[in-house]
């Protein structure tokens, strides 16, 4: 009886060392379980070989250059600093964007199209010290390698978004909106039509509210050769206010600049201006007297580039179907800036 007694304490003593030596139950895990290892960062690989393919557009991620080695050169920037690589097939023919505006130190995108080498766009300053690429033309079923990189030696921190615009929509005129009706520019154009201020004479357009204050507005613009120089056509127009506030809306094909002047002497002019990309709107403010004249200039930001293309603009807060006389003041100090 005590041996029986004895054999089984040490039978319990042993399933106790044995249950202990398994665990709990909640710790146990099945033999053959797959090892998951730890998600590793995603961000651009080092080389080609391990770069990040972009499954889709629009794209988004954020990494780091520091700690990798430089592999390839860019033709901006001068670069000898590190860079990774993220590779996208095009799924459609377009254009591309690639913004590394968030990030964090000055740097450096570039891109190619199916081998390195194959420059198609090169970035250093765009935003600060920050690296945007637009407008690049890609193919469908081609491959485009984007670079990520930096000034120098610079690395850090970056972000970086990838889209596809959608193509631009034909321009739009409203029917019954007013018409410019300017001749065609073209190397050697001279503007005696609408220059103001930067004409000779000066000859402004006078737009006149269609209805309750309003007008709309369609006309071209362009940069041409003169005398070897680039140039860039320039459209002044003068309306009359109401004692409140005008407003001046304007987008282009082209990117645009606009300014709504309020002080109208070209020796010393008073205005606000305002920028955008193509097929982008921008809106200008201003409080304009009750019987003053208030100037609009519209033109293409560049002077080089622009064949004849179309723009428009909605004025508000003017007075309808009132003759103004054309102001003949001189251009003054700030003809450079904006002829």
């Amino acid at each position: 009886m005590r041996r029986l007694l004895l054999v089984v304490l040490m039978l319990g003593i042993a399933g106790s060392a044995m249950a202990a030596n398994f665990g709990t139950q909640a710790e146990f895990k099945p033999l053959g379980a797959p090892y998951v290892p730890p998600a590793e960062p995603r961000q651009g690989g080092e080389n080609l070989g391990s770069a990040f393919v972009i499954p889709s557009l629009p794209f988004s991620d954020a990494g780091t250059t520091t700690g990798y080695i430089q592999d390839y050169f860019a033709s901006c920037g001068a670069n000898a600093a590190p860079d990774v690589v993220y590779t996208w097939v095009a799924t459609a023919t377009g254009t591309l964007t690639v913004d590394l505006c968030g990030s964090s130190y000055d740097t450096v995108v570039h891109v190619h199209e199916n081998a390195i080498g194959n420059e198609i766009g090169c970035n250093d300053d765009f935003c600060g010290l920050q690296s945007t690429l637009s407008g690049l033309a890609v193919t469908s079923g081609n491959t485009y390698i984007i670079i990520v990189s930096g000034y120098s030696s610079a690395n850090g921190a970056y972000t970086i978004a990838v889209s596809m615009p959608p193509p631009p929509q034909p321009f739009d005129c409203p029917a019954g909106a007013l018409q410019e009706n300017e001749p065609a520019c073209g190397d050697n154009y001279q503007d005696h039509y609408n220059g103001g201020c930067n004409s000779t004479p000066q000859i402004w357009q006078v737009v006149d509210g269609q209805a309750a204050g309003c007008a709309i507005f369609c006309g071209y613009s362009c940069t041409y050769l003169n005398g070897g120089a680039s140039t860039r056509d320039t459209d002044w127009f003068l309306s009359v206010g109401t004692g409140a506030t005008v407003t001046l809306t304007s987008v282009a094909e082209f990117a645009l600049q606009s300014i709504l002047i309020s002080g109208t002497n070209c020796s010393n002019l008073v205005y606000v201006l305002g920028s955008s990309a193509p097929n982008v709107p921008n809106t200008l403010s201003t409080f304009i007297a009750n019987g003053a004249a208030v100037w609009e200039w519209e033109g293409p930001q560049a002077f080089a580039g622009v064949p004849n293309l179309q723009y428009k603009f909605e004025i508000c807060g003017i007075r309808d179907g009132v003759p103004v006389p054309t102001e003949t003041t001189s251009w003054g100090s700030l003809k450079n800036q904006y002829k």
